[in-house]
């Protein structure tokens, strides 16, 4: 499974970076139904205003963006990781799979997918 650059997957920092910012856009915009299934659509709405504090802050590498995500990071888990947002991670897992899939097995594709 070779990356665009021919040398396995590129350029990892990207790739964490992107699925960083991912994250942070989606908890942003939705709420993390394992946080309201655990602490109320309360918390988890508090937890979507905080990501969007981080998603505004700049765009990983930026100081401000590094400096929301370290604060982010304690807050989720200030309460014994009771605010993990699992069901976001679940979701880019599943997105990463697929990317990885899709880069491994460029001739294959999916029963839903159009030749």
């Amino acid at each position: 499974c070779m990356g665009p650059d021919g040398n396995g997957l590129p350029h990892w920092k990207g790739w964490l970076d992107a699925l960083r910012y991912l994250q942070i856009e989606r908890l942003s915009t939705h709420i993390d139904t394992l946080i309201a299934r655990k602490c109320g659509d309360a918390v988890a709405r508090h937890v979507s205003i905080q990501a969007a504090e981080v998603y505004n802050a700049g765009r990983p590498g930026d100081a401000g963006f590094e400096q929301a995500w370290d604060d982010f990071d304690r807050y989720l888990r200030s309460d014994g990781n009771r605010l993990n947002p699992g069901t976001t991670a679940d979701l880019l897992a599943a997105a990463c799979f697929m990317v990885l899939w899709r880069a491994c097995n460029p001739g294959l594709r999916l029963a839903t997918e159009t030749c």
